[in-house]
């Protein structure tokens, strides 16, 4: 049976974490461009910060569509998901202006 050295298994883990933090790279920004797409077909005001890295919504949420997570600006709610934020708005939680 083979055996590495110690070394080469820190190399063998360096490499698999660093690939793991460039496939989360990856998945964040898809989710960036995903989320703000998908606010924009609902018809759902926002507004861009930080490079799309932050979004308001309606004035009224914190919207992080990288990682998913939502925080009402002047409240307690906070959740995960573009979807779960969009069933939010529906249930008139908080949009002004929507039809």
């Amino acid at each position: 049976m083979a055996s590495t050295s110690p070394a080469e298994d820190d190399d063998g883990d360096a490499a698999m974490w660093r690939a793991i933090r460039e496939a989360s790279a990856t998945k964040r920004a898809a989710n960036r461009q995903d989320s703000a797409q998908i606010l924009a077909n609902q018809g759902i005001p926002y507004s861009s910060h930080n490079g799309g890295v932050h979004l308001v919504v309606c004035g009224l949420w914190n919207f992080w569509p990288g990682t998913g997570k939502y925080m009402e600006i002047r409240g307690s709610r906070q959740g995960r998901g573009v979807f779960n934020l969009i069933a939010l708005i529906d249930r008139g939680a908080t949009l002004k202006g929507r039809n």
